[in-house]
């Protein structure tokens, strides 16, 4: 494995949220991410039937977090995180 080749692979993709993941504002002016728990195995599936486990999760953002999801589906990592150094520097 070419670690090196492997970074420059990974600088240069383009992060986007999940299909299925909603992005909600919320009266701070910071995200909120609303999406379904992933539990693909059964015995997960299972447990989270058992002990009635929601179905649905949400993270509330910070600033930072907010500005990552903002600028995210048209920078590159790379990009993206020259942004986000310039930003909060």
């Amino acid at each position: 494995m070419d670690l090196a080749a492997e970074a420059e692979t990974i600088s240069q993709a383009i992060p986007r949220l999940a299909d299925r993941v909603e992005v909600i504002t919320n009266s701070a002016g910071t995200f909120n991410l609303r999406g379904p728990a992933l539990r693909r195995h059964p015995i997960n599936r299972w447990f989270a039937w058992l002990l009635r486990l929601p179905k649905q999760l949400e993270v509330e953002l910070d600033e930072v977090g907010t500005f990552v999801v903002k600028n995210l589906g048209d920078s590159s990592m790379e990009q993206l995180a020259a942004r986000l150094s310039s930003e909060y520097k």
